[in-house]
């Protein structure tokens, strides 16, 4: 019985050596179990800018679209990698939220703060000032007026008319019938002497008393033949080059059988549309009405005469009527400039608040995504990224702020540079007429 015993233990402690070593066996060949990698994803965006024109450039973000929602946000930060540092979740929501300003900064930076005004540098549409003076010189000048003859009053009063014209004018003095006499036998030659005595120049004060003392009254008065002679002096001084002004002065009608009112009127329709004035200097009542024709088909205006002081009164007239002229240039330049100025900082104004509006659009958008980000525990820090938020915007608000001022003081310098040019202009010239 203890055999049986012996024998029944000694087979079970078999059965378990075969068992264990089956299962060692089948261990060994198995492969061991493999142990479960978590790969995290490392974020990657691009580093946010730090320089304020470099953060005007960066945008717009991926989201900032017309289809931008907070939806669309949502699915786009879920596949972003958890544990983001401070900067990289500030990073992400640059990358994803920023604005876009770039149409803003190209318009900063290509904003044209001159200011021009689209008139002339001078009355006349910058043209130059001609001023072709026809001087009866014809046998009844010589009568006299006071002490003085009529000539000797009337080459007075046109030599001080003609040192007052503007600077950059011309003048050219022209006589009619000083030749020959009155007399019927000296008709003919008489009525064909008609000369330039001063070509059509800046006014030189000793050239044009030179001018003045070569004739004295003595023959008929060919008005027409010196107005068709003036014509072909001023040839070349069309319209839109020159303004051309035409003083036909006389104390009496046409001798010469020509037609002074046709004459006047082939003058204005010309290329050169000059305007003949007349002056009659004493003239009776039939002759005013032959000489006012002359300056109605002349386009001009007659005026009469009867003394030194009534010429000199006229004359002065002229030149107030070119004061004047300056006078309405400068007003109406210098608020020109001051309008097209008021439009410019009106502009810039406009496109300052937009920018401002976008900036704390930014913001706002954002803080909504460091939010989310902390929703989605993807970020340790959130307040840390706040703080570079808010830095971002205070440097941007700043920028826009200072480009704007700078932009506005441009445009304020210019303006103020402009108008005093106008003004001075208007000074020097007024004053070339006093």
């Amino acid at each position: 019985m203890k055999r049986f015993f012996t024998l029944g233990i000694i087979i079970l402690s078999s059965l378990f050596l075969i068992t264990a070593c089956s299962d060692s066996t089948a261990s060994k060949n198995e492969d061991p179990p493999k142990k479960k990698e978590e790969k995290e994803e490392k974020a990657e965006f691009p580093k946010a800018a730090t320089d304020p024109e470099d953060m005007m450039l960066e945008g717009p973000g991926k989201l900032v679209n017309d289809s931008y929602s907070e939806e669309a946000m949502k699915e786009a930060f879920k596949k972003i990698p958890n544990k983001l540092s401070t900067q990289e979740a500030y990073d992400a929501v640059i990358h994803y939220l920023a604005e876009d300003y770039k149409e803003d900064y190209e318009y900063y930076k290509n904003l044209n703060t001159t200011i021009e005004v689209p008139g002339s540098d001078k009355p006349g549409n910058g043209k130059t000032l001609n001023v072709a003076i026809l001087l009866d010189s014809s046998g009844s000048m010589a009568a006299k007026i006071g002490e003085k003859t009529k000539m000797e009053i009337a080459k007075e009063a046109v030599r001080n008319y003609a040192s007052k014209l503007p600077q950059g004018s011309n003048v050219m003095l022209r006589v009619y019938g000083q030749k020959g006499s009155n007399a019927d036998s000296d008709k003919k030659v008489s009525c064909e002497s008609t000369e330039v005595v001063y070509e059509l120049n800046t006014y030189n004060e000793g050239d044009f008393q030179n001018s003045l003392d070569q004739f004295k009254p003595t023959g008929w008065t060919p008005i027409a033949g010196a107005i068709q002679a003036a014509q072909k002096d001023l040839d070349g001084q069309s319209n839109d080059k020159a303004e051309n002004l035409i003083y036909v002065v006389s104390d009496g009608v046409e001798t010469c059988d020509g037609d002074p009112a046709a004459a006047a009127k082939s003058i204005v329709e010309s290329s050169l549309k000059a305007k003949v004035n007349v002056i009659g200097f004493d003239v009776n009542d039939k002759g005013q009405q032959s000489l006012e024709k002359i300056a109605q088909a002349g386009g001009g205006e007659y005026q009469s005469v009867n003394s030194a002081a009534d010429f000199e009164k006229y004359l002065l007239g002229e030149k107030n009527k070119l004061w004047l002229e300056w006078q309405t240039w400068s007003d109406e330049n210098f608020m020109q400039a001051q309008q097209i100025a008021s439009d410019k900082f009106n502009e810039v104004q406009n496109r300052h608040s937009d920018i401002l509006n976008k900036i704390v659009e930014e913001k706002s958008r954002l803080e909504k995504g460091v939010r989310l980000l902390n929703e989605l525990k993807k970020v340790e820090n959130g307040f840390e990224v706040e703080k570079l938020i808010n830095s971002r915007y205070n440097t941007l608000v700043e920028y826009d702020d200072d480009t704007f001022k700078s932009l506005q003081n441009e445009i304020e310098d210019n303006r103020d540079a402009l108008q005093e040019t106008i003004e001075n202009k208007r000074n020097q010239e007024q004053g070339s007429l006093n």
